[in-house]
């Protein structure tokens, strides 16, 4: 089902969130997944869902508080907003 689906993909980002390196290492630099890209597609995972007929009540609050706390932990993950988007 599609909640199933949902509830499938959550679980796999969130314990890549975990289970990844946080700032990419040589020969990956710029280009291997990172905690930060897990939460980043997390968030819009949940962002999604909360349109989606299977929401749930709290989706997009969960959404954007990772949102939040990459912004918020930017310097951890090697990260910044674009100056002049």
């Amino acid at each position: 089902s599609k909640a199933d689906i949902y509830n499938l993909i959550i679980q796999d980002l969130t314990e890549a969130s975990t289970e990844l390196q946080v700032v990419p290492t040589a020969p990956f630099t710029g280009k291997a997944a990172t905690q930060a890209t897990a939460l980043y597609l997390l968030a819009k995972v949940y962002a999604t869902r909360g349109w989606s007929d299977v929401a749930q009540p709290n989706d997009f609050q969960t959404a954007a508080s990772i949102a939040q706390s990459l912004i918020d932990n930017r310097a951890t993950y090697n990260l910044d907003l674009w100056e002049d988007y």
